[in-house]
């Protein structure tokens, strides 16, 4: 029937807080064609200013062209949602790429994305499968120059994501990710 997924994300601390929790569906159209489509939830909370909230609608597609390479493109936030009472518009931006995986153990990725208030942004990955259970990835961007390392770990239905980037303005960050693919319990 598809795949749901559930997720949230914080930023911030009590000054100044985003968060967001968004809800997706995707299922495959075709055997080589997928789709999907993401309900995102928007919090915004300024001490002394107050706290506004909106939604926001993402869709998405993914295309197996061949064996080894893929497809996709994605519109984030095509319902042009807005926060607060000033009406603050939340980014919409276009992003699309193509993952080539010239080897079982490797993908290497290019794509362009453009926030339709800025200058598109060149993005280019790789990863690399050192074990069935441990993927190794790198990858930069340009126009912010941004440089991206990380490593995956899988076991049974779990997988931990950490990702480190370094941006020349806003400094290092650090992400982690839970997932549970449920569907394997």
């Amino acid at each position: 029937f598809g795949t749901f997924a559930l997720s949230a994300s914080r930023f911030g601390f009590e000054l100044y807080r985003e968060s967001q929790l968004s809800l997706s569906f995707a299922e495959a159209v075709t055997p080589s064609v997928f789709g999907g489509v993401t309900v995102n939830y928007y919090s915004l909370s300024i001490q002394n200013y107050g706290a506004a909230a909106s939604f926001g609608i993402d869709l998405g597609m993914l295309i197996d062209i061949t064996d080894e390479i893929q497809w996709g493109f994605a519109a984030v936030n095509i319902n042009a949602a807005t926060i607060g009472e000033a009406k603050e518009k939340l980014p919409q931006i276009y992003r699309t790429g193509v993952a080539y995986s010239p080897a079982r153990y490797g993908t290497i990725l290019l794509s362009i994305e453009k926030d339709i208030r800025y200058a598109a942004t060149l993005h280019l990955g790789v990863e690399y499968e050192l074990m069935e259970m441990i993927a190794l990835r790198a990858g930069s961007s340009t126009d912010p120059d941004v440089i991206n390392g990380g490593v995956g770990i899988r076991y049974a239905f779990a997988r931990l994501d950490y990702a480190l980037s370094s941006h020349a303005v806003l400094g290092v960050t650090h992400q982690f990710s839970l997932s549970l693919n449920l569907g394997e319990l």
